[in-house]
């Protein structure tokens, strides 16, 4: 199959964060080691076509028209983000129909963030697959960002470009629970497939820059959805029962809704213990799977998420994770047998759950890792590529039927 995949972001050279970027980066890759052909059509700072290898990646300009408010009367000027939202998806459109002119698609799929798809769905000419991998109202008040007419108008689109889709799917229970609750709309489940051979990893970067210490990891966009904000809260608790352990953060510093810096602020939180926290920007994987292997534990306190590949990558290293409970992290960690589960929302709840992690002795460390390791084999021999290929090929012939 011929497959595009139309999104906001792509990894790069010099961008390796995005949950979205980053499944895309996993499952385009996947794919063409199954034989077929696909192509990205991702927003960038400029216009090229380039190959990630064997992987199209067709690079369209933003070229928006900043500041776009200053052209419009003060009643618009609240949605100009929607207005460049939608020139983003039309300029996506016209850069697939252009390769579409060289070699058919059979199937578009386009993401439910940043609805790059709008303008595609319901084309009458190629069927459309929508991803699910938030749901932008949830996800604002997770992050305690006000909702304005811009929002409003933005969350509307959403739902409907999923629902003019020919068919919509999500990794997890959760987010396919609430759209089907909260936007009327069937979604199917389809798991994110695990890498099937093991990175390869820069460990000569992580020995000039590992802790001295022990260390939990926090790995992904530090922010107040992703539960960053608790995790601070915890630890000085944390430091007091286990000071003999640090903590690392690898991720763009996403900042509190006030634009305060996450860091800034877990390091008041901490006061003179801060200088047991360390960070680095965001990094490509061979860097920071180094990292992550070598973790007592990874660090995922979301108060929403979407069956996060941060969760996925800890446990294929073999890796427990903390994870806050009521937020997709669940249909993936067990309390015990591969991670440690707590109360969402919760710092206290939390805490009890990192030193249930870092409590444990050698021997029960291992024999988590050799569960999670065993989970992993499970996980790969259900084989989620075949289900997603099988799932794009009922798409197609449903949508030629029709």
């Amino acid at each position: 199959m011929n497959i595009a995949f139309l999104t906001p972001e792509y990894i790069n050279e010099t961008e390796f964060s995005g949950g979205l970027a980053n499944y895309l980066h996993k499952v385009t890759h996947l794919l063409k080691d199954a034989g077929h052909r696909p192509t990205v059509i991702t927003l960038a700072s400029g216009n090229s076509f380039r190959e990630d290898d064997g992987v199209g990646i067709r690079e369209v300009g933003k070229g928006f028209f900043p500041p776009l408010s200053r052209f419009l009367p003060p009643s618009l000027e609240k949605i100009s983000g929607l207005l460049n939202r939608i020139i983003a998806a039309k300029r996506i459109a016209r850069a697939f129909w252009a390769l579409h002119k060289k070699g058919s698609f059979d199937i578009v799929q386009v993401s439910s963030y940043m609805t790059p798809g709008l303008t595609m769905v319901h084309n009458g000419r190629i069927p459309v697959v929508c991803r699910v991998s938030s749901f932008s109202s949830l996800w604002r008040s997770a992050f305690g960002r006000p909702t304005n007419l811009d929002s409003v108008i933005t969350d509307y689109f959403e739902i409907r470009q999923a629902a003019l889709a020919d068919s919509v799917f999500a990794p997890s229970e959760f987010l396919a629970a609430i759209y089907g609750r909260m936007a009327g709309i069937s979604v199917r489940l389809i798991r994110s497939p695990l890498f099937h051979a093991m990175p390869v990893m820069d460990t000569a970067y992580f020995a000039s820059h590992k802790p001295e210490c022990p260390y939990l990891l926090y790995f992904g966009t530090l922010n107040r959805v992703k539960g960053v904000d608790l995790l601070a809260e915890a630890l000085p608790f944390f430091f007091r029962q286990h000071p003999e352990i640090d903590i690392v953060f690898i991720g763009k510093d996403g900042g509190l809704p006030n634009g305060t810096s996450m860091m800034d602020h877990c390091s008041r939180a901490c006061g003179v213990l801060s200088e047991k926290l360390h960070y680095f920007p965001p990094m490509d994987r061979s860097k920071l799977y180094p990292f992550v292997e070598n973790a007592i534990g990874v660090l995922i306190p979301s108060r929403v998420d979407n069956y996060p590949n941060a969760c996925l990558e800890a446990q294929m290293l073999g890796v427990p994770v903390v994870a806050a409970g009521e937020s997709s992290l669940e249909e993936i960690i067990s309390e015990g047998v591969n991670g440690f589960l707590s109360k969402n929302g919760d710092a206290a709840s939390y805490l009890q759950a990192m030193l249930r992690c870092a409590g444990m002795s050698h021997e029960a460390r291992t024999a988590m890792k050799s569960r999670i390791l065993a989970i992993n084999d499970t996980v790969r021999a259900e084989d989620r590529m075949a289900d997603l290929i099988g799932y794009y090929e009922n798409v197609i012939r449903h949508f030629n039927k029709s």
